[in-house]
């Protein structure tokens, strides 16, 4: 298994890996601008349902896979039930993601739970109240996810 952890400009990127890169990676990968790990290995999670990019079981739950990439940034070290353990290949830093199940209700409730989060975040600036901080939320392969500090 091959894996690439340096920076690389989002166009580069595509390019120079294209080959390494599922047809749905090819596509995807153009949302973002910079890249800084990608797990080129030869197996990977092809397409297999037609709306969910074969990322996904047949309920939206994410296929996860040990040293795969999330967003082009982190890569995973350790599955932790829906939460994953990843190295942030741009801070360096470890950090957990919370991966939401691909469903509407879901991702209603993910979006109060992100609210909650920023509000407590806000409430806590100096760091006592021992409350998990988020770092930020993103979309990838229609998951939504919360990074955390771990």
């Amino acid at each position: 298994m091959l894996s690439v952890s340096r920076f690389f400009p989002c166009t580069d990127a595509s390019t120079v890996f294209r080959k390494h890169l599922t047809p749905f990676e090819q596509r995807g990968i153009k949302q973002y601008k910079e890249v800084w790990y990608l797990d080129i290995a030869e197996e990977k999670v092809q397409e297999t349902f037609p709306l969910r990019h074969g990322y996904d079981d047949s309920e939206g739950h994410y296929k996860m896979v040990i040293k795969d990439h999330f967003a082009y940034r982190y890569e995973v070290l350790e599955l932790m039930g829906r939460v994953l353990k990843c190295r942030d290949h741009k801070t360096q830093q470890l950090e957990t993601m919370k991966v939401i199940v691909n469903n509407q209700r879901f991702a209603d409730e993910a979006m109060a739970e992100v609210e909650i989060l920023e509000l407590l975040q806000k409430k806590d600036e100096l760091d006592v109240a021992n409350v998990v901080h988020m770092k930020e939320h993103v979309h990838f392969r229609n998951q939504m996810d919360t990074h955390n500090y771990i």
